[in-house]
Order: C-alpha cells, then structure tokens, then sequence
C-alpha cells in the first residue's frame, strides 16, 4: 500500500503483549482534527496548542464521557511538521 502526503495514518507503536502503557501514533494532515474528537483535558483541545505541546487528559470511548469507566488515562504529544518523526 502506497502512502502519500495527504494520508492520515494511525498505528500501535508499543511491542506486543502486556505492558503498563501503550503508544498509538496518529500522523497526517487529519490528526489534530482526530485528538479534538477523542482526547478531553484542561485548556484548549490540541489543534490550538503549539508544537512540542504535552497535554494530560483521557481519550473518551466513541459517544461517552471522559468520566466514563472506560475513558483512557493519556499524555498526548503534539510534533507539528516538519519537526515529527515522520516529517
């Protein structure tokens, strides 16, 4: 499959098997457009805030709460291009 600028990709970037934290990488031009919707935390959502941006908060299951039992506890990083791992 062939990946081109204007595509947004997602992937697990953790090892396999149990561990204490999970890494999912989200990469293109739709990305910050995506943590908007998902990931609730203090200030403003992620597509305002600037590059090399930390933010806490919780990734909310699709049409629940951030209070929801089962909402994720996240750090969320912001890299903008073309500072990201993937340019």
């Amino acid at each position: 499959m062939e990946q081109n600028d204007s595509d947004t990709i997602a992937a697990i970037s953790t090892a396999s098997g149990e561990a204490g934290i999970a890494i999912v990488r989200v990469s293109g031009p739709d990305s910050l457009r995506i943590a908007d919707s998902v990931f609730r935390g203090a200030g403003p959502p992620p597509a305002e805030r600037p590059a090399r941006t930390f933010m806490h908060g919780y990734v909310r299951p699709p049409g629940g709460s951030p209070e929801a039992a089962d909402a994720d506890e996240t750090i969320l990083l912001i890299y903008r291009a073309p500072h990201g791992y993937t340019r």
